[in-house]
């Protein structure tokens, strides 16, 4: 159980503060986190086992990656943390490149699920690195997969050999394993079919073994010459009743797009600047969707699982 938030597009410090202080807020007090931890009390709404940040700065004339911030902590989400503020933004030594740079970010904040270890390592986003192709990819997940299915997919030395083995670990850390194995295999797709295939195998495989799960998905994908950002929303039936919780939604600027889960929407818009900013659409992110865009082509893909 988490809270996402992603921002793409051209920097904008006022709707970069404005956006973080809305993630801040559910992640201190989230009211619908009842729906998904019904014996949780009051006061105890939120999500405070570590949070995580990871940022890219895309050159779109150069075809050049021009920085990279990546901070994972183990302590509570606390206002403080507005002092991140300063990652969002290109270095001034690069200050002649940055109108010519899209910005790719994702912020997560953690409520471990139950019977789930919490450790730094845990915390999202975590990075799967591929160095001979100059690659890394950061995963968030908020919701949960099913650990017997995926160690069934895995191979070795990933997969592990029995229940107690796979309690060491979170239903996102082994997935980022299962990413790593298959972006391997399957490098050499087409990139959106990649994920498509990816997510649509997964799925099956729950499907097939009757197992719930909830994929509210962000990835950035980093790589010398690119920016790819893919989007997942996917629950299983018997999970739909806590679809507020897990709703995200995407909300469109003149040179911004956001991804959020349900309650950072819920914040940025009972603020003043959902009033003052002129939002060019805002929608719900529909169950079985993908999402994909990239800082080379300027524009999201969207499909369906």
């Amino acid at each position: 159980m988490c809270r996402l938030l992603s921002i793409i597009g051209s920097e904008d410090e006022v709707l970069d503060k404005e956006w973080i202080s809305a993630w801040i807020g559910a992640s201190i007090n989230d009211p619908l986190l009842k729906k998904v931890l019904p014996q949780i009390s009051e006061d105890k709404c939120r999500h405070d086992d570590g949070w995580g940040i990871a940022v890219a700065f895309h050159d779109v004339q150069q075809l050049e990656l021009l920085d990279t911030r990546y901070v994972r902590s183990i302590r509570p989400v606390d206002p403080s943390i507005q002092s991140l503020l300063k990652l969002l933004t290109l270095s001034t030594r690069k200050s002649e490149q940055k109108w010519n740079s899209q910005r790719a970010l994702v912020l997560h904040s953690r409520k471990a699920s139950p019977n789930t270890p919490i450790s730094v390592i845990q915390n999202q986003p975590i990075p799967v690195h591929f160095p001979t192709q100059q690659k890394t990819i950061f995963l968030s997940h908020n919701g949960s997969v099913d650990r017997e299915v995926v160690n069934e997919l895995l191979s070795f030395p990933h997969q592990l050999q029995n229940q107690k083995e796979m309690e060491r670990y979170s239903d996102t850390e082994m997935l980022s394993w299962l990413i790593g194995e298959w972006y391997q295999k399957h490098q050499d797709q087409i990139q959106d079919h990649l994920w498509l295939s990816f997510f649509r195998h997964l799925i099956d495989k729950h499907e097939e073994r009757e197992k719930s799960f909830a994929m509210m998905i962000h990835l950035l994908e980093i790589s010398s010459t690119n920016i790819n950002f893919i989007l997942i929303s996917a629950v299983s039936e018997d999970n739909l009743h806590k679809m507020e919780y897990y709703q995200q939604y995407h909300v469109s600027f003149e040179t911004v797009n956001v991804f959020c889960s349900s309650t950072v929407y819920d914040r940025f818009k009972s603020g003043e600047s959902s009033r003052t900013y002129s939002i060019e659409s805002e929608a719900r992110i529909n169950n079985n969707s993908v999402l994909i865009w990239s800082s080379k082509r300027q524009s999201l893909v969207k499909c369906n699982l």
